[in-house]
């Protein structure tokens, strides 16, 4: 109940002491940021499903041709 209450009266004691939290920010920054991120983490997404499709996938050995491998691990998978 003190939890509740102190979560209540937060957004009035930030008005009060003069936070200025928006809760866009710096958009601009931020969209940078997240633009660089898709941009750098691309090609390392790319390359990790490809390695996991049979037939020449590096972590699919010995999988046919086509076949996508939702894991590669063979011990101890979590889908047990």
């Amino acid at each position: 109940m003190l939890f509740t209450s102190i979560l209540r009266a937060l957004p009035a004691a930030l008005l009060f002491t003069g936070a200025q939290a928006s809760p866009l920010g710096d958009l601009e920054s931020r969209q940078a940021t997240i633009d660089a991120f898709i941009q750098s983490q691309t090609t390392v997404s790319i390359n990790g499903v490809l390695a996991n499709i049979g037939g020449g996938g590096n972590k699919a050995p010995g999988v046919p041709a086509g076949i996508l491998v939702a894991s590669p691990s063979r011990t101890n998978p979590d889908c047990e």
